[in-house]
């Protein structure tokens, strides 16, 4: 059974691309150009996944997550960036975002990672094994973390998954690869960043 996803790109190259490789992996691709138009086709079509560019003009991915979620809190939302950021993920990743993906991507590995969304954002339930979207992140130092590559993207949304979470979390990493950096942006983004953070040698 065709799984139906709406596509959400203002560049005619990529949104035309994506559509015709994912029909052809099991999708029934609805496109549209702008954030204002995905939501008037959310608005009849009510869409259980949604894959959608973050730099547009007008209105932005991050904003149409918002108001997507709100329309339906089961939507699972899917953000491409060609402009990688800690705060853009962490952002993406608390409000309820399933994942936050760097631009260019494999598209066998997005179909794949939309199936996935199709199969664990979809239900009464999704909102029991998602966490709950937080307010916006308190943004850190752009000294400490910089990068925009994939495996930086990557990075930061394992850091926005961590400050959703209560639990202990160990970094690992050689002595220089910045470790304390990465603890200090999960615990400024967390819940409890208004305790003090203590660096131990």
């Amino acid at each position: 059974m065709p799984m139906d996803l709406l596509v959400v790109d203002d560049d005619d190259v990529t949104r035309q691309l994506l559509k015709e490789f994912l029909e052809t992996r099991g999708f029934r691709v609805t496109c549209a150009a702008s954030a204002e138009s995905a939501l008037e086709i959310a608005q009849i079509k009510c869409p259980s996944l949604v894959l959608t560019d973050i730099r547009m003009e007008a209105q932005d991915g991050l904003s149409l997550l918002k108001q997507l979620k709100a329309m339906n809190p089961h939507v699972g939302v899917v953000l491409m960036t060609g402009f990688g950021s800690m705060d853009g993920a962490i952002e993406a990743i608390q409000k309820g975002a399933f994942d936050y993906i760097s631009k260019p991507f494999d598209l066998e590995k997005l179909a794949g990672l939309l199936k996935k969304a199709s199969a664990q954002g979809l239900g009464a339930d999704s909102d029991k094994k998602k966490p709950v979207a937080r307010s916006k992140p308190v943004p850190i130092d752009p000294k400490t973390l910089l990068g925009k590559s994939a495996a930086m993207v990557e990075v930061y949304k394992l850091i926005a998954k961590a400050t959703l979470s209560n639990s202990n979390v160990l970094i690992l990493g050689e002595s220089g690869t910045g470790k304390e950096l990465v603890a200090r942006a999960i615990h400024h983004n967390s819940s409890r960043k208004t305790k003090k953070f203590v660096a131990v040698n």
